[in-house]
């Protein structure tokens, strides 16, 4: 049975949208506060890098594409 106190566990989802030479595009959306922020990731050395991009989808995708 879904318990309402789990809905604190979700409070953020990841979603990558994009990815082009092993850099992932993304996007995080906060269900609480009703806002998204966007991200760019990749793996290096068996790490994950990631680096917010903000919450301008246009900023953020010129920002991906400079990385």
């Amino acid at each position: 049975m879904l318990n309402k106190s789990d809905v604190v566990w979700w409070n953020e989802i990841e979603h990558d949208l994009y990815e082009e030479n092993g850099c992932i595009f993304g996007v995080v959306f906060d269900l609480f506060n009703n806002r998204q922020s966007y991200y760019w990731k990749t793996v290096r050395n068996g790490q994950e890098v990631y680096r917010p991009l903000g919450d301008d989808i246009y900023k953020a995708i010129e920002l991906f594409n400079a990385q």
